[in-house]
């Protein structure tokens, strides 16, 4: 936190709501009792637990809110005209939560004594603090759950030359145009202006930042101008950092690119690899791939999407055979024109999201299934020709799909849920498929991992994280509404008379797969329930009659999975993206 060497304006003050309502001579005298200051992006205002010493008032730029024990979460976001510190000077307690600096910004500080004199002496002050500390209060008691807030601020940053960065500038903000108002800047627009240098990029940006949602900043490649592009990611909440198929260079790796960065693997074309080489080096939250030629402004969009918060996201249950209703709530989502850009799922939900993650459309999933599960597979063990199937389907790193896709396994050694974003795609979905005590579980990066429906059958709270657009969640468990059956082919006639000899009833038991596949789903039922206040929309396709096993039903699992699909359309009043 640094002094700043500048007059305080009192209409500067008079753009914070605190202070809006006090008489412009207390303004002026107030205006020159504040400090300014400035705080680097990235540097804390203060921690969790500090001493209350001042009320600060944003003049540009923004912070972030962040209770930071037992586990850091942001909870607010800042920006200009924001207090921040009132309540702790009211109280006389430690900061209940800490502040940090999401890019340059400069401050106010109103000392605890002005701070006191003003609600001793200025009604309209006590009256504007108590509306402000009133609605933190509603808006803390109305939302149920918290995603994060959308980049504000988004660098662009080509990693090398030849890299399409001005294109995909202009597509990302004609895209995310259409749903609120987006600025762009880059070193060339910033001639002429009155105020030069770096500073005048921070006045501009700041300006920017008034006027619309988003603010696009385009970087330069590494060696033509290090100081704007180190601007650029300083400020930025988001970065994304183009690279091409060029091998990782020194200065890619030594350009500053932030702590939020995304890779786009530029100039992309079907089969290629390398993805992954990136992801090592860089450790983004997410990859991006764009195409070029004709299908660049499609790829280039579905990035728009998710950084405006109008991606779609499906999230498929496990739930053995009854998953194959996936399949036809897929084929009338993407039917009703609804974009899906990312997918996550569990078990046998992650098996089919996996190949739509690829690029398969519904029906060429709907043949692979009949084929492998159906026509070639015995009905006791489906884990074989599945793994097989994802082999032979040549999908290679997760990095490297088409659509965003994660899954997740179950780690028997921590008791942790797994969450797999990076890496060879069929290991990850084995391991989210491995029922325990019926197949040995899967060994990967130390650790023993089984089906990811052990914690959480319905993984919808990790696809919320991303806070990158709606949530369709599809749940082939929940609808219980009778006693569900389970197959176990060949059950009639003499192992009938066998049972009623044995046991005294003809009712069939089922096998240790089967009970463990039950297991897996009661145990997760809670979890799944829960998880559903981060969807959007959650589609309930009642498979109850069909068994866990029972993989030749995948015909009428389909339809079933159509009709949950169309009503829950037809009932939805969620806008879901269609372009």
């Amino acid at each position: 936190m640094l002094p700043v060497t500048r007059t305080v304006r009192p209409d500067s003050l008079g753009e914070a709501p605190i202070f809006a309502g006090l008489p412009q001579a207390m303004r002026v005298e107030l205006a020159s009792r504040c400090e300014p200051l400035q705080v680097p992006a990235h540097a804390w205002l203060f921690r969790q637990g500090d001493a209350a010493d001042a009320l600060y008032v944003v003049l540009s730029g923004r912070l972030e809110v962040i209770v930071e024990s037992p586990e850091e979460a942001v909870i607010r976001i800042l920006g200009q005209g924001a207090t921040v510190g009132e309540l702790s000077l009211l109280t006389g307690t430690p900061r209940s939560a800490g502040v940090r600096a999401l890019r340059d910004t400069e401050l106010l500080a109103l000392t605890r004594a002005d701070f006191v004199q003003l609600l001793e002496n200025q009604p309209r002050f006590s009256l504007a603090l108590t509306r402000i500390l009133g609605d933190q209060l509603r808006v803390s008691r109305g939302l149920t759950v918290e995603r994060p807030p959308l980049p504000a601020t988004i660098a662009i940053v080509p990693l090398g030359p030849g890299l399409p960065a001005r294109e995909l500038v202009d597509c990302l903000a004609r895209a995310m145009g259409r749903w609120h108002p987006v600025a762009s800047l880059d070193r060339h627009s910033l001639a002429g202006r009155r105020e030069h240098g770096l500073e005048g990029a921070a006045a501009e940006l700041d300006r920017c930042e008034r006027t619309a949602r988003q603010v696009l900043l385009l970087g330069e490649e590494p060696g033509v101008d290090d100081r704007w592009t180190e601007f650029c990611t300083r400020q930025a909440d988001r970065t994304l950092a183009l690279v091409g198929e060029a091998p990782i260079s020194r200065e890619a790796t030594l350009t500053p690119i932030g702590r939020e960065r995304d890779v786009v693997c530029c100039n992309w074309v079907p089969d290629r690899t390398g993805a992954a080489a990136w992801q090592d080096a860089l450790a983004p939250r997410a990859t991006h791939l764009v195409y070029s030629g004709t299908r660049f402004e499609a790829s280039a969009t579905r990035i728009a999407r998710r950084l405006a918060g109008r991606s779609v996201g499906v999230v498929l249950s496990g739930g053995g055979a009854r998953a194959l209703a996936h399949i036809g709530v897929l084929e009338e989502l993407l039917g009703a024109g609804i974009a899906v850009d990312r997918v996550a799922g569990c078990s046998m939900g992650a098996f089919i999201g996996a190949q739509l993650a690829a690029g398969l459309e519904p029906d060429a999933i709907y043949e692979c299934c009949r084929e492998e599960l159906v026509s070639r597979s015995p009905w006791s063990d489906y884990t074989v020709p599945v793994v097989s199937l994802l082999r032979g389907q040549k999908l290679r790193e997760i990095q490297d799909l088409d659509r965003g896709y994660f899954c997740v396994s179950t780690d028997l050694i921590s008791s942790e849920l797994v969450i797999h974003d990076r890496g060879l795609v069929w290991p990850a979905v084995a391991a989210s498929m491995c029922i325990p005590g019926a197949t040995p579980p899967v060994v990967m990066d130390r650790r023993l991992l089984v089906d990811g429906g052990l914690i959480d059958n319905l993984p919808v709270e990790a696809m919320a994280s991303y806070g990158e657009g709606p949530i369709v969640a599809v749940d082939v468990t929940a609808n219980r509404s009778r006693r569900a059956g389970f197959a176990r082919p060949g059950s009639r006639g003499m192992r009938a008379r066998l049972r009623r000899a044995a046991v005294g009833d003809d009712v069939p038991r089922p096998g240790l797969r089967e009970t463990m596949m039950r297991s897996i789903l009661s145990g997760s039922r809670d979890t799944a329930e829960a998880a559903k206040r981060f969807a959007d929309l959650v589609i309930h396709p009642d498979t109850s009659s069909i068994g866990l096993l029972a993989f030749d039903e995948v015909d009428r699992a389909r339809d079933l999975g159509r009709q949950a699909a169309r009503a829950a359309l037809e009932s939805t009043q969620h806008p879901l993206s269609t372009n």
